[in-house]
């Protein structure tokens, strides 16, 4: 896309082969959507992909299910259902020799060209992580996400609109703050250096998590519209959802905590703390007190029994 509007020289890159490309997706009793998603994957035009499927505690082997797409694919189960994180992260002892790992979910149905596209975006921008523009699965007109902004609070928010209209008005290759890890790229030598992702984080959030862990890292965040990826994205329909918000609150409350002890240690000193009584998986801002040369926000997270007080640059 890039070169198509002259911003980039249409020169191809220059190397020797294709980098090894492992993509890892994690599933667990998929419906009929997943024959695609694995279609998608045989049909990618990249050179040097190899698959490997997680079965994270499903109760049926998905094994020959996938043999008949792709009898390339490695399939690895885990046992129990540890969640999202922690089966992605079994790449880390899984694989060897991989230059990006392509994290995806099991709803996602791949145009031909995303794999190559985002590699190239990667080694064009020197992007540590790139994610793809996600469309509905039934509509690919309608946007699902094209990355996420953070706030000076530390809270994330979607750069589109729920289902707003593909009119190529995000259609820039550029820097985000973060990616949807539906389908993300990530650098393997970033991904085995930061950890993986956050396993106290299962799912809710973690992607954020596993960018802002790579921004302190000195990597870069892209986005890159023209690889294009439909996200089905109906998780309330697989796992019980009633405890979403307050478990994003949760997850967000934990990056900032994290972003607080590297900004400002002496934030920390209990005698500093803003003390505000809120609901149940609520959210509240106290007041604001110096901090040296900072001037922090308290913001106060109650879950359960338990309040959490995280002081935030201003």
């Amino acid at each position: 896309m890039d070169a198509k509007w002259g911003l980039v020289p249409s020169e191809p890159l220059v190397g020797f082969g294709a980098p090894p490309v492992v993509a890892v997706v994690v599933t667990a009793d998929p419906g009929d959507w997943f024959d695609e998603t694995i279609e998608s994957l045989a049909g990618q035009d990249y050179e040097n992909l190899s698959v490997l499927v997680i079965d994270n505690g499903g109760t049926e082997d998905p094994t020959a299910r996938i043999a008949d797409i792709l009898p390339t694919a490695f399939v690895k189960r885990v046992d129990a259902d540890r969640g999202f994180s922690a089966a992605t992260n079994e790449a880390l002892v899984a694989v060897e020799g991989a230059a990006f790992y392509l994290v995806l979910h099991d709803d996602v149905r791949l145009d031909p060209d995303v794999v190559t596209s985002l590699v190239a975006e990667a080694f064009r921008s020197n992007g540590g992580i790139v994610g793809p523009k996600l469309v509905d699965w039934d509509d690919p007109t309608r946007l699902r996400s094209v990355g996420y902004s953070v706030d000076p609070y530390g809270f994330s928010s979607s750069i589109s609109e729920p289902h707003e209209l593909d009119q190529s008005q995000h259609d820039t290759a550029r820097e985000v703050f973060a990616v949807s890890d539906a389908c993300m790229l990530v650098r393997a030598d970033l991904f085995a250096t930061i950890e993986g992702f956050n396993e106290s984080i299962p799912y809710f959030g973690e992607d954020i998590d596993l960018c802002w862990r790579a921004h302190t890292a000195a990597a870069t965040v892209r986005l890159c519209p023209s690889a294009v990826v439909a996200h089905r994205e109906r998780f309330e329909q697989r796992r019980d959802a009633e405890n979403r918000e307050r478990l994003e609150l949760r997850h967000e409350a934990r990056h900032d905590a994290l972003q607080l002890r590297a900004a400002a240690p002496d934030a920390c000193d209990p005698g500093r703390r803003a003390h505000v009584v809120v609901g149940p998986g609520r959210f509240g801002c106290d007041r604001s007190v110096p901090s040296g040369r900072r001037h922090l926000r308290f913001v106060v997270v109650e879950l359960g029994e338990r309040a959490v007080s995280v002081a935030l640059p201003l």
